[in-house]
C-alpha cells in the first residue's frame, strides 16, 4: 500500500496534474492551487521586471498585481520600431516613447468633449472590459483605439491588449521606479490611462526618475504617451 501511495505522489508532483486528497483529475495541486496559478508563480520567480522572458520579444513582464501576471508593451521605442533591449516594438502612432511624434490624444473629433462615464480605476478584467466597451462605442478615443489596434495585429502573439486604468498605470510606473526604470518610461513623460475625470479630461500618470509616478488630469485633446497592457 505504501508503494502505491509513493508512486501516486511522484506521479502528481512530476506531471503537475492537479492531485488533491489522493484523487487524479482535479484542477488543483495538493495544496489547492490551480495549475495556472503554479505557472504564474513560476514565471514571477524566474522572470525579471522589464524582461521579455515569455518567448515574445515585444512583450515585457511588469510584475504581479492583484494575483495576475501583467505585461506591457516595451518602452524606449523609437520610430524605427526597436530599442536596444527589445527586438520588437509597436510601430503605429503612439508607440514612440522618444519624441512628441509618438504621442496621441485621448479623444478627438466628436468624442473630444463626450462624457463616456469611464471613471473606474479598477484593475484586471473590469478595466479590460471597460477598455473594450470604450473602443466599441467611441471610435475617436484614440489612446484606447491604439491598444485595440495592437490586439487586431496580434502584437507579440496576443490579442487582448488594452489601455490601462489609472490604478494599473500608476502601479506599473511605480514598479518601474522600484526597479531602476526597468520598464523604460520616458522621464517626465505623461501617459494616458483609460480613467476619465470629466467630459473633457482624463487621468494621466507622470513618470519621474527621482520620485516615481504622480497622477494628474489632462485635457483629452492633449497629446500624451500610451503604454498598453495585458494580463494572465
Amino acid at each position: 500500500m505504501q508503494n502505491k501511495r509513493l508512486w501516486f505522489i511522484i506521479y502528481c508532483s512530476t506531471l503537475l496534474v492537479g492531485c488533491s486528497n489522493g484523487n487524479l483529475g482535479s484542477t488543483s495541486s495538493s495544496g489547492g492551487t490551480s495549475v495556472a496559478e503554479l505557472e504564474r508563480q513560476s514565471l514571477s520567480k524566474s522572470c525579471g521586471i522589464g524582461q521579455s522572458c515569455d518567448g515574445y520579444s515585444g512583450m515585457v513582464y511588469a510584475g504581479d498585481y492583484n494575483s495576475m501576471a501583467y505585461y506591457s508593451t516595451p518602452g524606449a521605442c523609437s520610430s524605427s520600431g526597436a530599442n536596444s533591449s527589445v527586438a520588437t516594438c509597436p510601430t503605429a502612432v503612439g508607440s514612440d516613447d522618444t519624441a512628441l511624434a509618438g504621442t496621441v490624444v485621448w479623444a478627438g473629433g466628436a468624442d473630444s468633449g463626450t462624457a463616456t462615464l469611464a471613471d473606474t480605476s479598477e484593475s484586471g478584467t473590469t478595466s479590460q472590459r471597460l477598455a473594450s466597451i470604450l473602443v466599441t462605442q467611441y471610435p475617436d478615443l484614440y489612446a484606447a483605439q491604439f491598444c485595440q489596434s495592437l490586439s487586431q495585429q496580434n502584437f507579440a502573439g496576443h490579442n487582448d491588449w488594452y489601455l490601462p486604468s489609472s490604478s494599473e498605470l500608476y502601479w506599473m510606473q511605480n514598479q518601474s521606479f522600484l526597479y531602476a526604470n526597468a520598464l523604460n518610461f520616458l522621464p517626465n513623460g505623461s501617459y494616458w490611462s483609460s480613467t476619465e475625470t470629466s467630459a473633457i479630461t482624463a487621468e494621466v500618470a507622470i513618470y519621474s526618475l527621482t520620485s516615481g509616478p504622480s497622477r494628474n488630469s489632462s485635457s483629452k485633446t492633449q497629446a500624451n504617451h500610451v503604454r498598453c497592457i495585458r494580463h494572465d
